[in-house]
């Protein structure tokens, strides 16, 4: 159950390298990234079921030329933290003066790894400023950050044509 006492907040953030046809060009040249943010209970921060009240979606091409799957997820991981970020600072006040958890989840290993553990930066620039950004993020919020499964990822279906929707 969610009152406003347990409540957390949760983004499913997820992108594709190069899978979007490029009109102009005839070949897949676009990258693609999305998310859906919500709020859930506690049991979700602990990899178990729990309701959830999806507040907000989004699907976009990444704004920036990307050379990686992993640029492409960066970029799509800063997209659905901030979108959280703006979803628990809204669910912060006088009442409820603790700000809630926000729980990141992402498919992508070489992402989770990246910015959870202690291993080098990337050799591209923006992409390490991205890196930078979101593991401040991390390190200073009230962030818990999962890898999940391709097969559970809410967002998998914002990215890419011909997935299953469904969870």
């Amino acid at each position: 159950k969610i009152t406003m006492k347990n409540l957390c907040v949760f983004t499913s953030f997820d992108s594709s390298h190069a899978n979007v046809d490029d009109e102009t060009l005839g070949e897949k040249v676009k990258s693609q990234c999305g998310f859906v943010n919500g709020i859930c209970s506690p049991a979700l921060l602990e990899g178990e079921e729990s309701p959830v009240m999806i507040a907000e979606f989004q699907s976009a091409s990444v704004k920036r030329v990307v050379r990686s799957t992993l640029s492409a997820e960066g970029y799509g991981a800063s997209e659905g933290s901030e979108a959280a970020d703006r979803i628990a600072s809204i669910e912060h006040s006088k009442e409820f003066p603790l700000k809630p958890k926000v729980l990141w989840m992402t498919d992508s290993k070489g992402l989770h790894d990246v910015v959870k553990k202690e291993c080098g930066m990337p050799k591209d620039k923006r992409l390490r400023i991205v890196v930078a950004a979101l593991k401040q993020a991390y390190q200073e919020e009230n962030v818990t950050f999962q890898w999940i499964d391709t097969l559970m990822m809410m967002a998998d279906a914002l990215t890419k044509d011909g997935v299953d929707a469904s969870i």
